[in-house]
């Protein structure tokens, strides 16, 4: 879980920047908070910023060429 409690009483979000399960490669990212609402609020906040980057462009096109003709004719 991204979001746990320490034995201290703070609270660390603990999360990587993409989704591992395909074998991609993401930063990890480690921060404590006072509150569980500010770790929630950070992580959300960190993997919204990384969505919205436009320069990380558009995914891979996977349309076959005979969609593509179809299109334009």
């Amino acid at each position: 879980m991204p979001v746990r409690k320490l034995d201290n009483g703070q609270w660390v979000a603990d999360f990587y920047t993409v989704d591992r399960s395909n074998g991609k490669r993401g930063k990890r990212v480690r921060k404590k908070f006072a509150t569980k609402g500010e770790a929630l609020a950070f992580e959300n906040y960190t993997l919204q910023k990384i969505e919205d980057s436009p320069w990380l462009g558009q995914g891979k096109d996977k349309r076959r060429l005979s969609d593509l003709i179809h299109l334009w004719f």
